[in-house]
């Protein structure tokens, strides 16, 4: 994958495995062994890949970015989690329902909850 699209490749490889979904699963491995700083960069990179490359694909901007938020409340950065969780609700007010992506955001809004009103959260 490192070499780029090749002639050989087959069209699907190309379409699912895109630079924001691979962004999307390294940030899941990180979030998996709790290294935040490292969950939060590979969800920031895929969510931003998908909504400058595949503005299109709203589910996946959701999930991609529903992955963000809840790494951001796990790196204890409350207000930016809690302007992420929105922002994936306004994806999701648009035309998407993925049961992955509300469950995501419930774990998000009850790491959130620890902060009470403070701010923005």
């Amino acid at each position: 994958y490192a070499k780029g699209p090749g002639p050989d490749d087959p069209e699907w490889l190309l379409c699912f495995y895109s630079e924001a979904e691979l962004d999307w699963l390294e940030a899941q491995c990180w979030s998996t062994l709790g290294d935040w700083p490292r969950a939060v960069t590979h969800a920031r990179r895929a969510a931003s890949h998908a909504a400058s490359r595949t503005p299109h694909l709203t589910r996946n901007q959701a999930l991609y970015t529903a992955e963000l938020a809840q790494n951001l409340s796990a790196a204890d950065h409350p207000e930016e989690a809690a302007t992420t969780g929105r922002a994936v609700l306004r994806l999701l007010h648009r035309e998407v329902r993925s049961s992955r992506v509300d469950a995501m955001l419930r774990a998000t809004r009850g790491r959130l909850a620890r902060y009470g009103a403070k701010g923005e959260v």
